[in-house]
Parts: structure tokens; sequence; C-alpha cells
């Protein structure tokens, strides 16, 4: 398997603005087969050709799309009968790889294909029983884990990819009473935040991959469950001496899922959306903190019909913020904003559910999300209304959604298989210009001020006073140090193993610029008396250096990169 290690083709400073507007949609549209609540499209940032659009469909197709033209690239398979697909798209940038699932014949079909404009299936492997969500991959594309069903019976499968592009299992493990939910992974974590062993705690920092029991089919009630994590040895040779499954809980009060959890601030804190339409937290606020222990935070919603219904989109979470917000869907037409803590920051009443997971801007600025019926709505993460009651799709969308890199379009699959995008942000550079072929444009620091929009009298944010929100570490999945990764740059082939790409150090210099939104009743948005929309009223938020791979770059810190760059070539 080759290995792909980004390059910097131009030292050039750049600094970058982003101004969110009135959403456009573009007179333009792309056609796949008809997607599934679990499908999704999946915009990905390749280190060969930059960002291409990729998405599944429930007839176990995934489609390649020109993220700029909605033309279709290639489809695979060709011919889908007798399959199907209910997994989402992994990406590994290692390796440049799109990985996805399919069932055919009571098998779960991994695939990996190569994340181009043109068709190149890598490997494919099956497993016994049907996925059970989508397959994530590890941080070095070495290795992709897999959890997947046969009636009651849940397996969970690592597969190791050779450099020659071999894929074999490498361990399985196996629950004979209960099948297994999604798997979420967290790349590289401060340590295995479930107690001190061989293969977790506070000496392990590889990857970890945390899954549950979820609902069979049929069942009534909440019955026995437990959950899951695995992470290899922190000294591992290759085979499989030491691997092993931790159940991290056999709960007395029992609860399943069938998201994937959400793992945020260094793999420290884990929110999961949950049975009952109920939402689980581990915030992290002492080292009692533990996986292993019941979610000392938890939060009840309005409960579906029946009420044991789980939520079904994944928690998003804000990632440059030391205190994040949390973003989630409920059983019913709810939407909630909440601390870290678990407290109610805002929430919005909708005229149906939202079923896939949000999409926060890469500045942690604005939260956009759709319900079924296929109405968008964006918010700042504050609270405050920027658009709402906007038709994506009159035929509704269910499948998951996306959002260009830099964060300036939003992509959608209807639910009869139409891809549309929609302008939201436009994001503008200033100082010298950047060849289309160096560093790709993502956000510098912005902020949005409260604006006057049309609000609806069904979904104006409610807002409490939570309490007072005490400061802790750092999200260490949202890097102070910027890794600059080109566009569209053929980057440097090796024969050797790389785990990470190269990094570049760049100092966060330019302060915050004020930007308002747009007002006005203007693409399909709802007309009404227009209110102020008020942030909502909490503790401040220390904002960390944004992710962003457009910045500037001081000379002395130009020269020791240069100087670096240099090392590493020779």
């Amino acid at each position: 398997m080759i290995r792909f290690v980004p390059y910097l083709l131009a030292l050039t400073s750049i600094s970058a603005q982003t101004t969110y507007i009135n959403p456009v949609k573009e007179d333009k549209s792309g056609y796949i087969a008809v997607p599934g609540k679990e499908n999704e499209c999946k915009i990905i940032s390749s280190p060969l050709e930059g960002q291409l659009l990729f998405c599944t469909s429930s007839n176990g197709q995934i489609t390649a799309l020109d993220h700029v033209t909605l033309e279709t690239l290639w489809k695979f398979p060709e011919n889908s009968q007798d399959i199907s697909c209910e997994t989402g798209v992994a990406f590994s940038p290692e390796t440049n790889t799109i990985i996805y699932g399919i069932t055919k014949d009571d098998e779960c079909g991994v695939h990996a294909l190569s994340a181009s404009r043109e068709k190149k299936e890598e490997w494919e492997i099956f497993l016994d029983g049907k996925c059970s969500g989508t397959p994530v991959i590890s941080s070095s594309g070495e290795y992709v884990f897999v959890t997947h069903n046969t009636g009651r019976t849940g397996m969970f499968t690592i597969l190791k990819v050779d450099v020659d592009g071999q894929v074999d299992t490498l361990f399985d493990y196996e629950d004979d009473e209960e099948p297994f939910s999604p798997p979420g992974i967290y790349h590289n974590p401060d340590f295995g935040n479930y107690g001190n062993s061989t293969i977790g705690g506070l000496s392990n920092s590889n990857d970890i991959i945390i899954w549950a029991n979820r609902p069979y089919e049929k069942e009534e009630g909440v019955g026995a469950a437990a959950s899951y994590a695995f992470q290899f040895p922190v000294v591992f040779d290759g085979t499989t001496i030491g691997l092993s499954v931790t159940v991290l809980q056999r709960m007395n009060d029992p609860w399943k899922t069938i998201v994937p959890p959400t793992l945020t601030s260094g793999g420290m804190r884990l929110y999961w959306g949950v049975t009952k339409s109920k939402l689980l937290g581990w915030s992290q606020e002492d080292d009692r903190d533990r996986f292993t222990r019941k979610a000392p935070k938890s939060k009840g919603f309005d409960r579906g019909n029946p009420p044991n219904t789980p939520i079904s989109a994944k928690v998003a979470t804000t990632k440059s913020l030391e205190e994040p917000i949390i973003f989630t869907a409920t059983a019913t037409n709810q939407f909630h904003a909440l601390s870290y803590k678990l407290d109610t920051l805002w929430n919005v009443t909708l005229a149906k559910g939202v079923v896939s997971e949000a999409q926060v801007s890469p500045d942690d600025k604005v939260v956009y999300f759709v319900d079924e019926v296929g109405s968008g709505y964006a918010y700042t993460v504050e609270g405050a209304k920027l658009w709402g009651e906007l038709e994506i799709a009159n035929e509704g969308v269910i499948a998951g959604y996306t959002q260009s890199v830099d964060g300036s379009h939003l992509y959608f699959a209807s639910n009869s298989g139409i891809v549309s995008s929609f302008k939201v942000a436009e994001v503008s550079t200033a100082d010298t210009p950047v060849p289309s072929s160096a560093l790709p444009m993502t956000l510098a620091p912005t902020t949005i001020a409260p604006t006057a929009m049309p609000v609806s009298d069904t979904d104006s944010p409610v807002l409490p006073n939570p309490d007072t929100i005490s400061p802790v570490s750092r999200d260490t999945d949202a890097p102070a140090p910027v890794a600059v990764v080109p566009d569209t740059s053929a980057p440097i082939v090796i024969d050797t193993f790389t785990s990470a790409p190269i990094m570049a150090f760049i100092p966060y210099t330019n302060p915050p610029t004020y930007t308002n939104v747009p007002t006005g009743d203007e693409n399909n948005m709802t007309s009404a008396a227009p209110v102020t929309a008020v942030p909502v009223t909490a503790a401040p938020v220390t904002m960390a250096p944004i992710e962003s791979k457009a910045a500037t770059i001081p000379t002395t810190g130009l020269t020791l990169f240069m100087l670096m760059i240099i090392s590493l070539v020779m």
C-alpha cells in the first residue's frame, strides 16, 4: 500500500475572512441511487486531487461526484443487484482510500476504493452477518475496525491492510447474546480513559475504538447491554499477542444505541445518544470520570413512539473550544445545544425530527441541521438564528449531509437521490494570492454579530441560564499548530510507512474580525415580524486557535519552517 506525505508547494502569506450569508441554492444537481437513513454524502480532501464528494445509496452503490459541478465521476459497483448498503463513507488521507460497507447474501462486504476521479477498487473482504454502521480507519490507515451482526450475535473485527494492498482479519471478538452498534474512533487520544491496564490507561495514546450493544429486531424494552473499547497495547508487535476487548460497563440500568459515540477533548470526553431519547455524557470533570463508570451526566428529552426509541443522529460538537458545545437531535422533533456538562444552552422545536448528524462550521461559529421533511436551519453556536425553514428538498432529507473544507458550501442528497449544493458563506482572502495548486483555503478566525432575522413562533431558541462552566484542557483534536495540507497538488510518493503528515507549526497572529450576517426574507425563508436573535446567556467561551490551514506565517517562523522542510528533504 502506498502512503502519502503532503508537502508544501508555496510558502505564501495568507489571511482569510468568512462572511455567513443567506443561503443560495446553486443551479446544478447531481444524481445518485435512492439513499437511506444510514447513508451519507461526504466531502473528502484527497492529497492527490483535492476535494471530492462521495455518496452512498441504499442499493449498495457509492457514487463519486465533482464537488463543483456535481457531475458523476463514477459509480461502484455498476450492477448493484441483490446488495444493499446501510453505511456512510470512511476516509484515510494516509492511504488516500475511501471505505464503505454493503450487505450481500447475509454477509458484510467491506470495500476500499481510491479517493480519486478515476474508479479504482483497492480491496474487498466479506465478513459474517450485516455491517453495523460505517467502518472506521486507524490514524495510520493500516487497520480497519468493523462491527457486524448475525441475528443477536455481535461481532467486532480488525482488518489489517499490508503495504501491497492485501487485506486479512487480524482479530475478532463476539458477544453471542446482543448485537453491536456502529463503532466510534478517536485518533491518538491523550490516553485510554477507562482505567489502568496493559492495553488502556494513562500510558496508552493509540487510537481508541468504542461501541455498545444495539437493539435487536423487534426487541421490546431495553434488555441486558454493555459498552466496549479497544486499543492496541502500548507495545504492539503487529501480531495478536496482547489484543483484547475491554468491557467498559455491563449496565444495571441498561441502554442501547444505534449511533457511534462522539469523543472530544483529547479523547477524554464522550457523548452518546441512546435509547429512551436520552443523551449520556462523560464530561471529565475530575479524574474519576472514566468510561468504565456510569455516565456522570445524562439528559432526557421527550420520548418517541415507542418510548424506547433511540436517538438516531450522532452527536456533533465544536472542535476548537476549550469548553465544547454539544449538539444533538432527540427521538422526537427537537434539536438541542448543550454545554459540555449537558446544561441546556438553547433548543429548537421543528416540524419534524432530525435524523442525521448536524454540521458545525470549520471555525466553530455556526451549526447547520435539517429535519426529515427537508427544511434546513442555521444558528450561531450561541443560539442566534441566521436562517431557517429553508427548503432543501421537498421530498425530504434523511441521509447524512456534508460541507466543503472551507465551510462555504453544504451538500445534501434528497430522499429521491437528487444531490444539491447551497452556498452559505463567502470566504475571501487577502495579502498575497496563493496558486490554486498550493495550500487549500480554509477559515481564519471570524465572529458573527447577532442580526435581526425572521424567527417563527415554533423555532425560537429557548435560552436558559446554565451554570458557570469551568475551563478544562484544550481539545487536542483541534490542533493549535496547523497542518498545512495541499488541495490539488500531487504528493510525494514514498515507499516507507508514514503515520502522520508533515506539520507546519504556524503561530496564530491575527485577531478576530467581526462580520454581520445579511438579513432579509430570501431563498424560501419564512416571513415573520423581524426580531433580534438573542445569543445564549452563558459563561464566556474561550476560543482556542481556529482549525485553519490559511494563516499568516511570520518572517521568523517562515525561516525556521523552511529550515525544517530542508532538513526533512535532506
